[in-house]
């Protein structure tokens, strides 16, 4: 899956960064919810850079991401 970079601004692809390396440290306690969140991250990715969704949905669903990734790891 290429990553258009007319598509994919600077702030997006650290988000997107950040929310890998969120789910990493995450993955050592938690796999089944790292893998859920992995696979929600690569989806997002997927629908963005083929035109199914636009960037303000990708912002939308990256915050609710990160939101339940803070809310597993406070679990823990």
């Amino acid at each position: 899956m290429a990553l258009d970079s007319t598509a994919w601004t600077r702030d997006l692809l650290s988000r997107r960064r950040a929310l890998h390396s969120a789910i990493d440290g995450l993955a050592r306690r938690h796999p089944a919810d790292a893998a859920r969140a992995r696979l929600e991250v690569y989806t997002i990715t997927h629908r963005f850079s083929t035109g199914a969704i636009d960037r303000a949905s990708v912002e939308e669903s990256f915050a609710a991401l990160e939101h339940t990734l803070v809310e597993v790891a406070r679990a823990a």
